[in-house]
Formats: structure tokens, C-alpha cells, sequence
């Protein structure tokens, strides 16, 4: 139920004016931020660099894992 709530927030809390598939957590690595700033961009390659970076290291958080995941799937959805 937290975990649902913390996404709900997430997905409400929005920065932009652009539509991006999820907030960016408030305490995102650097790769995330840049990976929603390339999807806001319209450069998915490099938000693909950027994501694959976020997820890479070890002991990554669960809600940086489903943002970056999200992302990826909005990005998927775009580049079609």
C-alpha cells in the first residue's frame, strides 16, 4: 500500500510542464536525471545510455529501478 502511494506521488509530482512517464525521485542518481532530460529532449539513444547506467551499479533502489523501467517503456512507446 505505501510502496503505491509513494508511486502515486511520484507520478503527480511532475517538474515539467512536457509529459514524461513518471516524476523524477527526489533523490535520483545523475544518470536519471539525464536520462528524463534526453526523453524530454526527444534523444532516446542517450536516455537509453543514461538508463543503462542507472541501473547498472549494484544495490540499486527499488523506486529508481521502477522510475528508469518506466522510462524506458515510455521511450519504447516514442521511438515506435
Amino acid at each position: 500500500m505505501r510502496q503505491m502511494i509513494v508511486m502515486l506521488l511520484l507520478l503527480n509530482a511532475c517538474e515539467s510542464s512536457e509529459p514524461t512517464p513518471l516524476a523524477v525521485p527526489t533523490e535520483a542518481p545523475e544518470p536519471l536525471l539525464e536520462a528524463h532530460a534526453a526523453y524530454r529532449g526527444g534523444d532516446l539513444a542517450r536516455m537509453a545510455e543514461r538508463l543503462r547506467e542507472t541501473l547498472a551499479p549494484p544495490g540499486v533502489g527499488a523506486l529508481v529501478r521502477e522510475n528508469a523501467l518506466a522510462l524506458l517503456e515510455a521511450g519504447y512507446a516514442v521511438g515506435r
